[in-house]
């Protein structure tokens, strides 16, 4: 298993969508944080399960893809790192992936 290292970007993330979900139902967001943990904990054992999908765009080599465990619109987007795994962003699918990624990558 590897540590799981989580940006403060993807951190904000996590933040963003438990206050969202908050708002419609306390429980949806707690099951959410349960999940994020949940995959973050099955990312740990099984690095390389992510899709490379994104990979092909420009300053996102390695970069992988895999959904939160019963919320598969919210995506972990990692790089598989030699010591650790590296979460760089968690978003909702219907987010410009593309474009925020690019950005997240141009200002680390």
């Amino acid at each position: 298993m590897k540590p799981i290292r989580i940006r403060p970007q993807a951190d904000q993330d996590i933040d963003a969508h438990t206050d969202y979900l908050a708002n419609e139902s306390l429980q949806a967001a707690i099951r959410y944080i349960d999940n994020v943990e949940a995959t973050y904990q099955r990312l740990s054992e099984h690095p390389l399960i992510g899709s490379t999908r994104y990979a092909h765009l420009p300053l996102l080599e390695n970069l992988r893809v895999w959904p939160v465990s019963k919320f598969e619109n919210y995506l972990v987007f990692y790089i598989d790192r030699s010591q650790y795994i590296d979460v760089i962003r968690v978003l909702h699918s219907a987010q410009d992936i593309p474009a925020i990624l690019q950005t997240s990558f141009e200002v680390n």
